[in-house]
């Protein structure tokens, strides 16, 4: 199922001069699953065991001689990395290595016990020695608990994880170590969205019963992001509503949905306008433009405000949230003018200066391609200002309160069309007559 061809030379180079130090390397967790999915992993996830032979020399040591030995086989295996290259260690008692400006994370399997309430509350024992079945289940699902054998070129599967992926199922390995972090919640969403993939049912019951209130934002943030690259959007969020993290935790984003029901199949649409360097909120934004009933006059203050409030659940980067609203306020401009409640000239110049990255996707994903827009965006996108505060001074007109009512004025009428010469001989006239 997976072949050894597929790996980088220097990963198949790196597996055989580990072999030579009695170590077996494993491609493991998520780069596994991609593979079998047949989709390419954005970075190989391996883990380092030791061997047969050196895994029962283990064995048959006294307890108190055991901690050296995993410890020499460590540092021998670090200085075997460091022959291809420059290696970084993160997270020391986790035991990661990556190769710098390399997309491989290398690790040692280790055992983690929940010791407090916080995240960072865990007592972590690096063991190349473990066995396999006891390594994987410190995975949160099964179709990421499947290990693959460089060497031996075979998968060790124990907790069925190749089934779930055929099945297209979601499942806890163990329950007792799954409710341990309750981000799970929001993991198995943005799985859920990723691979449209249902979830096992004792796993949404475990998802159900979980505490989510003392989560960092930070970390829903990062799960978010990827639930809004998914394929499968609607699903995801069904999912964070199925569960009762969207009452729990995110209950405006649970009222708005409630209130549009008729547009909430929708939202699949979003995937097909997303771009790649989309920050979490601006993919946020069009499942919030959606549900923004038109925009109407006598609604979008409430809206806007609605909007603050979800994305508030979900992060707390305020600079990107007053991005995403300035762009939802310059859309309504535009909706404005599509509905003919504004001309031409002013809905330009209110968007002079202002934030039009993505304005022309948002649009789109609400009326389709239209030339006009497009001629909007572009032109003030790109507007020179003609007339500005020294040429005032220059006919004259002294400095006061009324330089912005003029200079407003003046770009108004390079809007419709005027010469620098006659908006200066408008404004002469005008003003000094």
């Amino acid at each position: 199922m997976i072949k050894i061809n597929w790996f980088p030379e220097e990963i198949i180079r790196i597996a055989k001069k580990i072999e030579e130090k009695n170590g077996e390397l494993f491609l493991v967790g998520g780069s596994v699953r991609d593979l079998i999915l047949k989709r390419r992993p954005e970075e190989y996830d391996f883990e380092i065991y030791g061997n047969f032979q050196k895994k029962q020399e283990y064995l048959s040591l006294p307890e108190l001689e055991k901690e050296e030995y995993v410890q020499d086989f460590i540092i021998n295996i670090k200085e075997t990395l460091k022959e291809f290259g420059e290696i970084l260690e993160y997270g020391k008692s986790f035991g990661v290595i990556k190769m710098a400006n390399k997309p491989y994370d290398f690790s040692f399997p280790r055992t983690e016990n929940k010791t407090g309430v916080f995240r960072q509350d865990y007592a972590i024992s690096l063991n190349p020695f473990l066995e396999y079945v006891d390594a994987q289940k410190r995975r949160d699902i099964t179709i990421n608990t499947i290990m693959y054998s460089l060497s031996r070129e075979i998968l060790i599967d124990n907790y069925k994880g190749l089934q779930d992926i055929q099945l297209n199922l979601i499942r806890h390995v163990d329950a007792d170590t799954f409710i341990e972090d309750p981000l799970r919640v929001y993991r198995v969403a943005q799985f859920v969205s990723r691979f449209s993939f249902t979830v096992d049912m004792e796993t949404m019951e475990l998802c159900q019963s979980m505490d989510i209130n003392n989560l960092s934002l930070e970390r829903i943030q990062w799960e978010m992001e990827k639930l809004l690259k998914g394929k499968d959007i609607l699903a995801g969020v069904k999912f964070l509503e199925e569960s009762k993290a969207l009452l729990k935790r995110h209950f405006n984003f649970h009222n708005l949905l409630y209130n549009n029901m008729s547009k909430y199949d929708d939202i699949n649409r979003i995937h097909y306008f997303i771009e790649e360097n989309m920050k979490m909120t601006e993919r946020f934004a069009f499942i919030l433009i959606l549900f923004g009933n038109n925009f109407k006059n006598t609604e979008f203050e409430d809206y806007h405000k609605e909007i603050e409030r979800v994305l508030l659940s979900f992060t707390n980067n305020k600079k990107d949230i007053n991005q995403t609203l300035e762009r939802i306020y310059n859309l309504k401009l535009l909706i404005d003018y599509y509905n003919e409640n504004m001309d031409y000239q002013e809905v330009v110049y209110n968007l002079i200066n202002k934030d039009l990255k993505y304005l022309e996707l948002y649009f789109k994903f609400l009326y389709g391609e239209n030339e006009e827009i497009k001629k909007i965006i572009n032109e003030a996108r790109n507007f020179k200002q003609l007339v500005k505060g020294k040429d005032l001074m220059e006919l004259g007109i002294i400095e006061s309160v009324k330089y912005k009512e003029i200079l407003s004025e003046a770009i108004k009428m390079q809007i419709s069309g005027k010469d620098k010469k006659e908006i200066l001989l408008h404004i002469k006239r005008r003003e000094l007559l």
